[in-house]
């Protein structure tokens, strides 16, 4: 039986067996190698990605976490989006 779908989850994201911050990663992940953020270029603000994907602010934080180990992503501390 389905699970019914969690808040505002984008519908990008399943309820299935990979974890949802493995799911978002996946998905910025695409992003950068299909183009749609260029290398050097920031990806959007952990504010805008829990909005996207309607998932929390932990699960954003483990999905970047998780591509900084990969080397797809690093973070610089006190750095904003213009």
């Amino acid at each position: 039986m389905a699970r019914p779908k969690r808040g505002n989850m984008s519908d990008k994201l399943t309820d299935g067996p990979l974890p949802l911050y493995y799911q978002v990663a996946n998905l910025i992940r695409n992003g950068i190698l299909t183009g749609t953020w260029a290398p050097g270029n920031q990806v959007p603000t952990e504010e805008d990605l829990v909005g996207e994907y309607g998932v929390s602010r932990q699960t954003i934080r483990k999905a970047k976490g998780f591509l900084t180990e990969e080397g797809f992503i690093s973070s610089i501390k006190g750095t904003a989006a213009p």
